[in-house]
């Protein structure tokens, strides 16, 4: 049972707007070549518009609420509900897109799974992706940094996606048709930079291991995990 609710986001008002930009402009463009009374335009642009006028509409019912134990994200095709202290997995990306050098927003991709194996996937369908996300950050931390503190205490392998981390091999990191094995006391570094995570050998410039964050599971937990690791508090 999902507690307090404590935000929610609606759908993605400027991709609605570019939507109905695109639809106005193809009805100029039949009003100012005189078309209005060719049956064959107009059946045109019913074809074009109604898909359009569909993603509006999916757009309008989107709704993302994010309450004090859990989520949910509703559209008008159903819901989904998930608490935070059953999330198993949780993948998040934020690539900037840009075309021909020029910036043009940000793409968002977010993914969580729970115990049951429900799926809730978020992409640029809500308004204030960043901040949608920064929440959905900050309140699966703690639960899904606590599941890989005890597995790893525990000296299971610790799975996050193609990386996994144990207290006896180390960093295992699946590259191409090769694994890459880095232990634990030959690592001097790691961070999230420019979309990828890093980690490196000592005595190397280069990182050793270098892979996208959207493909590591639960890459905050991680980091939380490493920093108690490699910098316990006194």
């Amino acid at each position: 049972m999902l507690g307090m609710p404590l935000k929610i986001y609606k759908g993605n008002r400027i991709v609605m707007a570019l939507i109905v930009v695109i639809i106005i402009s193809i009805i100029w463009m039949i009003v100012s070549e005189n078309q209005i009374g060719d049956t064959n335009y107009w059946i045109w642009i019913i074809v074009v518009i109604a898909p359009l006028l569909l993603i509006i509409y999916w757009f309008t019912s989107v709704e993302i609420t994010i309450y004090d134990n859990g989520i949910s994200s509703k559209t008008f095709l159903g819901q989904k509900k998930m608490l935070w202290e059953e999330v198993t997995r949780f993948i998040y990306s934020a690539v900037k897109q840009s075309v021909n050098f020029i910036p043009v927003g940000t793409y968002y991709n977010l993914q969580m799974e729970d115990i049951r194996g429900q799926k809730i996937k978020i992409g640029n369908r809500a308004n204030k992706m960043s901040e949608l996300s920064n929440d959905m950050i900050q309140q699966t931390m703690l639960p899904l940094t606590k599941k890989a503190v005890d597995q790893y205490n525990s000296g299971a392998t610790v799975d996050f996606g193609l990386i996994k981390l144990s207290r006896a091999k180390g960093f295992i990191s699946k590259k191409l048709l090769r694994s890459i094995e880095l232990p634990l006391d030959q690592i001097i570094d790691y961070r999230i930079e420019k979309g990828n995570f890093l980690v490196f050998r000592q005595g190397k410039r280069t990182a050793a291991i270098c892979v996208s964050i959207g493909k590591v599971t639960n890459v905050f937990a991680l980091i939380v995990l490493l920093d108690s690791i490699f910098k316990p508090r006194a």
